[in-house]
């Protein structure tokens, strides 16, 4: 979900950049270019599209560049791609297919999920599809529950873009999903969340820098998240109040551990359930070298209902902060106390202000509509008052 939240520029894709196919007038047909140059072209009285529009509507293009990728990298001649869709949420240009083939004389399929990157934009932080593949690979190593990784490579030939390319999983959300947990569920699944946090916090994350890149401090990523707040046209009164908390959390920066493979994201609504086991963490974009209280406090905010003015981003009968704690620190040799994670929360809550004011602004511009935003918005009052509140000595 965070992935595309702090994508920089990319997140609102202002033209459309096809990379070797051609947008025509209205009324006339689309057609395949073969070179693998992007075509910005005109559509209608002079309007452009966006990359996600455009691509969308060419799909059976789309389509057709799968099926060529798929044979090449699978040797399998006869395989046949369908059902291109592009998938829902803050996921970015990602799409789901199934590639169907024969093995062993029987007709088989599998589903998988193609994630493009934003053309003309640098291949850095949640844009760079080839580092997430390359993570994901180096988790599934590691006994982390990832989707499997089949294929990335920045090579433009295929779209015209980086691309990834994995297999589809199985599994619920615990939230913004087709169904609604209970609470018993909900407590009973929520152990192994915690599990796969701490294992990939015990990691040695020296072994995976060449992969996950140099680490990032905690005031480096407070400089970049006052960067964002600069940008102009913000909502006003998310955006007073998110410098105000800025500020306050500036002040009190903590002394840093050392480091740790972080997530960067990891909340409910990244956390695939299967048949009662956790099957996949999902959205790696921000994984990176960090500080492991980082993905604590992160998750923290979305099982604080005191935040939150009613969101569905926390699931009924999540365990509240004091719980998740006491289920990390089952798997701590030196367990955390309570008060040392408060920074660490008010610090989620930064974050989530910024994204949320970013994310509104482009919404209300039309450059990436999601009345989602308009919902979200209403708690940010309430989760940066609590995020003060626990900035506070005996704060709870």
């Amino acid at each position: 979900m965070y992935d595309d939240w702090l994508g920089d520029c990319s997140a609102s894709w202002p033209v459309a950049e096809v990379p070797g196919l051609e947008f025509r007038c209205a009324g006339e047909r689309s057609r395949p270019k073969r070179e693998t140059a992007p075509a910005v072209t005109r559509f209608g009285g002079g309007g452009f599209l966006t990359w996600r529009v455009a691509v969308m509507a060419l799909i059976a293009e789309l389509g057709e560049r799968l099926e060529a990728l798929v044979r090449a990298r699978s040797g399998r001649s006869d395989a046949c791609v369908v059902d291109v869709t592009s998938l829902p949420g803050h996921s970015g240009l990602t799409y789901s297919f199934e590639v169907h083939y024969r093995s062993g004389g029987q007709a088989a399929a599998e589903k998988q999920v193609l994630r493009l990157a934003p053309p003309g934009v640098p291949a850095s932080g949640p844009n760079d599809v080839v580092r997430l593949g390359k993570i994901m690979e180096s988790m599934a190593q590691r006994g982390i529950p990832v989707p499997p990784v089949r294929w990335y490579d920045d090579d433009a030939r295929w779209f015209g873009t980086a691309f990834c390319v994995v297999g589809f999983m199985p599994g619920e959300r615990l939230v913004l999903g087709p169904r609604s947990f209970g609470p018993g569920e909900v407590r009973g699944l929520a152990p192994q969340a915690i599990g796969a946090m701490a294992l990939l916090h015990s990691l040695e994350w020296r072994e995976l820098a060449g992969v996950w890149g140099a680490p990032v401090s905690l005031r480096a990523e407070l400089e970049r998240l006052s960067g964002l707040l600069k940008r102009p046209r913000l909502e006003p009164e998310i955006a007073v109040l998110a410098r105000r908390l800025g500020e306050q959390i500036t002040a009190r920066v903590p002394q840093e551990e050392d480091f740790r493979c972080v997530h960067g994201d990891f909340q409910w609504s990244n956390l695939l359930f299967d048949s009662g086991r956790l099957s996949a963490v999902l959205d790696w974009e921000l994984a990176h070298l960090g500080q492991a209280p980082v993905d604590l406090g992160w998750l923290m905010l979305f099982s604080d209902v005191e935040s939150w003015d009613g969101s569905d981003l926390v699931p009924q009968g999540a365990p509240g902060p004091r719980d998740l704690l006491e289920l990390y620190n089952a798997h701590q040799e030196r367990p955390r106390a309570f008060e040392e994670l408060c920074w660490f929360r008010a610090f989620a809550a930064y974050r989530f202000a910024v994204i949320t004011a970013f994310n509104l602004m482009l919404h209300r511009a039309g450059k990436r509509p999601d009345a989602k935003w308009e919902e979200i918005a209403l708690s940010m009052p309430r989760l940066i008052r609590r995020a003060e509140r626990l900035l506070r000595p005996a704060a709870s």
